[in-house]
């Protein structure tokens, strides 16, 4: 009887084991696919985004290219902005944590150091209205609709 549930417990021991492994290989398979797949994406977005601009004028030009090469090449918002980063200044990565996951957080925190969303921006506009605004107002006019969109994101 001893012997038998001996016997038992070294199989039930081995299945364990064995179910384990598999658990563990499925997993480290899994997180392959996955690195496949950024690499798969980061080697498409290579070919087509740029650095990011040092002009903060551009900056949501440029958000509006990336987001729409995101849409095109179907890119999930979960490795957004892992695929952005490397493409982000040294001053823009400083401020934005590489944990920090969130394309749209990610975003909006450069935009709002910069003093681009709608609200930090239309006070500034009233803060330097007396001197020579001319390239900002030129710019003004593409970007209202831009920032608008941005800003019911923020809410």
């Amino acid at each position: 009887m001893a012997a038998q549930r001996l016997e038992f417990e070294k199989e039930k021991l081995k299945s364990e084991t064995k179910l384990k492994e598999q658990e563990i290989d499925v997993q480290e398979k899994a997180h392959n696919d996955e690195m496949k797949l950024i690499k798969r994406y980061g080697d498409a977005l290579a070919q087509v985004i740029s650095l990011q601009p040092e002009e903060v004028t551009d900056l949501p030009a440029y958000f509006r290219g990336v987001e729409e090469q995101f849409k095109k090449l179907n890119v999930p918002r979960k490795y957004q902005a892992r695929l952005i980063y490397k493409y982000l200044s040294a001053r823009t990565r400083t401020l934005c944590s590489r944990d920090d996951y969130d394309y749209t957080r990610m975003k909006m925190a450069v935009l709002k150091e910069n003093g681009l969303l709608l609200n930090v921006f239309s006070k500034g506009l009233i803060l330097r209205e007396s001197r020579s605004m001319t390239r900002l107002f030129c710019l003004l006019q593409s970007y209202v609709a831009y920032f608008c969109s941005i800003s019911m994101h923020v809410r």
